[in-house]
């Protein structure tokens, strides 16, 4: 079977840790299947590279042969990404199709990555696949601009895969036939996120000597994230819970770092956070290891793949009681489970976490089911029954 994965949510040389779900799981398939990716990519984001924009960046050190063409459309004005992706990469997707006769083509993200999908499938006629992540079920259709596309997007697909038993049933909502609709959690590489030794994690990580409790956090740095919930949340965990000897260390960058430099300043906690920024996805595993709690205090989730890593290197999950993270974390269980933008709350579940001896093998075994291989046989099984139907 050839499978054609069109979404740029695949990691390439200039974006090694975007996508790295799709990596994990694509890769694992094409042990038994043919897989490509054509990933198209906004021309405004590389008018600092002028060759890139009308050359087709090829790459294959990722595992996959993946393309990454530039498609054309007009900045800011969304509801035209999506058409665009396939319209304006016609002539490439043609030879694509004659090089590499698909059998069916799965779209990830459902904007603007999934219409293009669906436009690309219905002019080659074969099947199509629409994996959904997160906000692009969650919040896009709730623009009246993109909700048609979307919707007719979904409605082509013979499945929707969601990442988690909520996100699908937020895709019923919109009208797609349960029967059609499937949710497959995200797998994690149990040999990558393994149990390590505490303090030489830390010590790789430049935190050697360090004895304190830690609080990490993982991801892009964004209010939505829950990171500025849980800097205030660092206050009254010291202050009302006796744990002012916490260490929150905060890994990732993003549009809210000049924000939360400011809180952590504002509540004079520049001795119990440290911003660490951006750091190697090589390196993740050590983080995860040295710390003795993780948290991720999102206003909305899908199926998040640090938690699944968390667990998978034995560690306690503080997290926001928000989509698809009950189905991975079981209150009192192998976590702790917190409402979703209330400090106080988090507080209380963070005291909680760091009081407790977590057994580190049961973390791991908690997510050991979702190892990339058993999600990738997930996939294929669909994949086959999608095409066999198509065929009929």
């Amino acid at each position: 079977m050839k499978v054609l994965l069109f979404s740029n949510h695949y990691p390439a040389s200039d974006a090694p840790t975007r996508g790295t779900y799709n990596h994990n799981i694509f890769n694992a398939l094409a042990r038994t299947c043919e897989v490509r990716v054509v990933g198209p990519v906004p021309w405004w984001t590389r008018t600092g590279h002028p060759r890139d924009l009308v050359r087709v960046q090829h790459e294959t050190g990722f595992g996959l042969d993946a393309a990454f063409p530039s498609y054309w459309s007009i900045p800011g004005v969304t509801p035209l990404h999506g058409h665009a992706t396939f319209l304006s990469l016609a002539p490439y997707l043609l030879q694509v199709r004659r090089a590499f006769p698909f059998d069916v083509v799965v779209g990830c993200n459902a904007y603007p990555d999934g219409v293009g999908a669906a436009d690309l499938a219905a002019v080659a006629r074969v099947p199509l696949v629409q994996n959904v992540i997160g906000s692009d079920v969650n919040e896009l259709p709730e623009r009246p601009a993109l909700r048609p596309q979307i919707l007719w997007a979904l409605r082509r697909a013979g499945r929707v895969v969601a990442v988690s038993r909520d996100m699908a049933d937020r895709v019923v909502s919109l009208g797609i036939p349960r029967a059609r609709v499937v949710a497959q959690h995200n797998g994690v590489d149990g040999e990558t996120f393994a149990r390590r030794d505490r303090a030489e994690a830390r010590r790789h990580v430049g935190l050697g000597g360090e004895e304190r409790p830690i609080i990490l956090y993982v991801g892009n740095v964004k209010i939505g994230k829950g990171v500025k919930v849980l800097v205030d949340a660092m206050a009254p965990l010291a202050r009302t819970h006796g744990r002012a000897d916490a260490l929150l260390c905060i890994v990732g960058s993003g549009e809210a770092d000049a924000e939360i430099a400011a809180r952590v300043a504002e509540l004079g906690l520049a001795g119990s956070v440290r911003l660490c920024g951006r750091q190697l996805h090589a390196d993740i595993p050590w983080w995860m290891s040295a710390c003795d709690v993780f948290c991720l205090p999102s206003y909305m989730e899908g199926c998040p793949n640090v938690v699944l890593e968390a667990l998978a290197c034995g560690r306690g999950v503080v997290a926001s009681r928000v989509g698809g993270i009950p189905e991975l974390v079981s209150d009192g269980k192998n976590g702790v489970l917190v409402a979703p933008r209330d400090p106080e709350a988090l507080a209380v579940g963070l005291a909680a976490a760091l009081g407790r001896r977590w057994d580190a093998e049961a973390q791991r075994g908690s997510v050991q089911y979702l190892a990339h291989e058993g999600v990738a046989a997930a996939y294929r099984e669909v994949l086959e029954q999608v095409v066999a139907e198509y065929r009929r």
